[in-house]
């Protein structure tokens, strides 16, 4: 999809912050600005509890990496559970009208 190097790092980095302990200000120490601003982008914000957590994407750098995650999960969910499988087709669908359609 491209050789970018800061977006492959990012994409590789893409879960760091909010599964790790990891901060945003060693990845900045470690790569640079671009990955570590990426990676934060990337980063889930919100309340898990009201369902609003997802991140906020700014740039198409971030939106590359977001929508290559998604199609890599999407493509080896079928050893999930189907709840989870359920969870995540009605997460994936932000850009159908009507986000309640199965398929």
């Amino acid at each position: 999809m491209t050789d970018d190097e800061e977006v492959l790092c990012a994409g590789i980095l893409h879960d760091t912050i909010e599964d790790t302990d990891t901060t945003y200000e060693e990845i900045l120490h470690e790569f640079n600005r671009e990955i570590a601003d990426l990676v934060l982008e990337l980063t889930f914000q919100g309340d898990k509890e009201t369902g609003r957590y997802f991140p906020v994407l700014k740039t198409r750098k971030a939106i590359m990496v977001k929508f290559a995650d998604r199609l890599s999960n999407l493509s080896r969910m079928r050893d999930w559970p189907g709840d989870w499988q359920e969870d995540y087709l009605h997460q994936s669908c932000f850009w159908v009208s009507e986000p309640n359609q199965k398929g």
